[in-house]
């Protein structure tokens, strides 16, 4: 893994500080790249959803009192049905939509206990980082799949473990 895909690891109950809205009006949500082999899981939402049949990242937003990484155990187990193994914090980053200012932490997640299930209507599929530039991911994630992609294509290891 090179020096820009090096995550920081984190425990998933103490991960980051962020804790619901910020203050300033960003909206804060977490997402995970759910890793298997040199795939990860890709979610379109569906369309009773916001931004319906964008793909993206499994995840959501940060509720009050809860850290990111326990966001995260949350929205995977709610929208997936599975517990997380080993969530390592990888960056954030922040979109400004027109209705709305989204700071997205990011964490690699390299298993899950149970089989991903697609429990609120939408789709999942396993895809690479370049077959996942195809889909039409939301803008604040096209940042994050061009440095997966880059990195994919020099013959980087994506896993975590």
């Amino acid at each position: 893994m090179t020096e820009a895909m090096a995550p920081e690891t984190v425990r998933p109950d103490t991960a980051l500080s962020v804790r619901g809205a910020s203050a300033k009006g960003w909206l804060e949500v977490v997402c995970g790249v759910v890793w298997r082999g040199e795939r990860f899981l890709a979610s379109r939402r569906a369309a009773h959803q916001p931004h319906a049949g964008w793909w993206e990242f499994p995840g959501g937003k940060i509720e009050p009192g809860e850290t990111a990484g326990q966001a995260l155990a949350r929205e995977l187990r709610e929208e997936l049905g599975v517990d997380i193994v080993s969530p390592v914090f990888w960056r954030s980053v922040e979109h400004v939509y027109p209705d709305k200012q989204v700071r997205l932490h990011v964490f690699f997640v390299d298993g899950t206990v149970g089989e991903p299930s697609p429990i609120e209507g939408q789709t999942v599929r396993w895809v690479t980082p370049e077959e996942a530039l195809a889909l039409g991911f939301l803008p604040a994630d096209l940042v994050l799949l061009q440095d997966l992609a880059e990195h994919h294509s020099k013959g980087g290891m994506l896993c975590i473990s």
